[in-house]
């Protein structure tokens, strides 16, 4: 794989329109294109005008378009957790999983995280295309989304520490009491804890994600705006909050107004003075670096 292109912002941008733009083009240039949307309120079939289907499809050859079901995600994750669980804590039938589990699918932030577990599947499933292009979902959700992978690897840091220090207390009564004393099914050595072991395992597709993210060869993040106040405002939210992730925005397109690199202005001298004048709030308020407008 060559690139994964991120289209961002807010609803109602052009977003798609884009994404779909840059994919047929790189795709005439007779390169193997996926594009996928995460947008829970998907278009792309819209724009295309083509019929609803399930999954992907190559619609031209090796031209493959999806609209991902994240509510099927967000469904097959929770089946997935409540597998685990139950061989986690198999000693804990007496929980009931069935009514926890139907609390948990609407519980906040879980939309976000089967968004970003689809993210990751789709990914790893078309390293082989030479370019994957994500058309995100609206700023608030999308930010959720690309934020969820560094707050998850600091709790899962804290998460196994916790578990560590359970392990060596269980240790210590063991050899006080016996090691019979917990019950036989009761762990002890951190490379036998299934719990432990679990979140090892999600430690590494975290960090997969984050690589993923913060990878400035492989991934490039596109900001589309509109001229107007709301959607600069956004443009600014995406910027400082991605930054703060070490995730810096590689192109800004400002949409119905033309298409700009950051250090290339001089299509601004043509501009009319409105959007002129818009576009110096958009240096300022972006802490752009570009030359004067």
């Amino acid at each position: 794989m060559k690139r994964i292109y991120f289209f961002l912002g807010k609803g109602g941008v052009g977003k798609s329109t884009l994404s779909i733009s840059l994919a047929h083009y790189l795709w005439k240039k007779g390169e193997k294109v996926y594009l996928a949307s995460i947008d829970p309120a998907h278009n792309l079939y819209d724009i295309l005008n083509l019929p609803s289907f399930k999954g992907e499809k190559e619609v031209k050859p090796y031209f493959w378009i999806e609209e991902v079901d994240i509510d099927a995600y967000l469904k097959r994750i929770l089946f997935e957790i409540e597998e685990k669980m139950r061989h986690l804590y198999a000693y804990l039938q007496i929980i009931n999983l069935e009514k926890i589990f139907d609390l948990i699918k609407d519980t906040p932030g879980m939309e976000e995280t089967a968004t970003l577990f689809a993210l990751k599947d789709i990914i790893k499933k078309h390293q082989e295309k030479d370019y994957i292009i994500i058309d995100t979902p609206p700023t608030g959700l999308m930010l959720k989304i690309f934020s969820l992978p560094f707050i998850s690897k600091l709790w899962l840091e804290k998460l196994s520490k916790w578990r560590e220090r359970i392990l060596e207390r269980r240790k210590i009564i063991a050899h006080v009491k016996g090691k019979d004393f917990l019950g036989k099914q009761t762990t002890i050595l951190p490379e036998e804890d299934k719990v432990l072991h679990e979140l090892n395992f999600q430690k590494k597709v975290i960090s997969f994600l984050i690589q993923l993210l913060t990878d400035k060869e492989k991934s490039y993040f596109i900001l589309v705006i509109n001229p107007d106040e709301l959607s600069l405002k956004e443009g600014k939210r995406i910027m400082n909050t991605l930054n703060r992730f070490n995730i810096f925005v590689n192109l800004v397109i400002l949409n119905k107004a033309g298409l700009t690199e950051k250090k290339e202005i001089n299509f601004f001298k043509n501009l009319p003075k409105k959007e002129v004048s818009f576009l110096k709030n958009l240096k300022d308020i972006l802490n752009l670096t570009w030359d004067d407008i």
